[in-house]
């Protein structure tokens, strides 16, 4: 019975050691977790200077490696228009509305040893035999028809109120039937 009883303390005595080393792990990485926050607290301190010296700069001396990362924006009289609204460079400008085009271009092509009359996609139900006219000529066929233009008109007619309205094309096929 003296093997059965010691087989019971050896698991107690390997899971307290298991217990120790998990402590162990524990205590090491509060003490990362800490040496971490103290970094964090030194760069907000930093942070914290670098935006006094933004706001007084008499107040607080910047040092000129901290200087240089700073820049204040100045802002540009070529960026908004007489009204004070920013200019969008991907637009355009007519009275107080901006025009902004839009959109994506798709050009699909397909060339068929026999005519089906069908645009890009194809009908297999349709394609003719042989021994039709139609099913004698190739066809060459191109298409737009995938493609969307849009154009997105906007207008600020009071402070308070912006009117936008929204166009969008779809381009035709287009085929060219080709006799062999």
């Amino acid at each position: 019975m003296s093997g059965a009883g010691a087989a019971p303390s050896d698991d107690v005595a390997k899971l307290r050691e298991q217990i120790a080393a998990q402590q162990r792990q524990l205590d090491q990485q509060r003490q990362a977790l800490d040496a971490q926050q103290k970094a964090l607290d030194a760069q907000q301190k930093l942070l914290d200077r670098l935006v006094a010296a933004q706001s007084a700069p008499a107040a607080v001396p910047t040092p000129p490696a901290a200087a240089a990362l700073v820049k204040p924006a100045a802002p540009a009289a070529a960026d908004v228009d007489t009204t004070g609204r920013p200019i969008s460079p991907l637009a355009f400008h007519i009275g107080g509305a901006d025009f902004a085009p839009g959109g994506f271009m798709d050009m699909s092509t397909v060339w068929r040893s026999t005519n089906i009359g069908s645009g890009v996609a194809t009908s297999f139900a349709g394609v003719p035999m042989g021994n039709t006219a139609a099913g004698r000529i190739q066809e060459f066929r191109s298409s737009a028809a995938n493609s969307r233009v849009t154009l997105t008109i906007t207008e600020h007619p009071t402070k308070n109120l912006t009117v936008t309205g929204y166009s969008r094309v779809t381009s035709m096929e287009t085929s060219r039937p080709t006799c062999s």
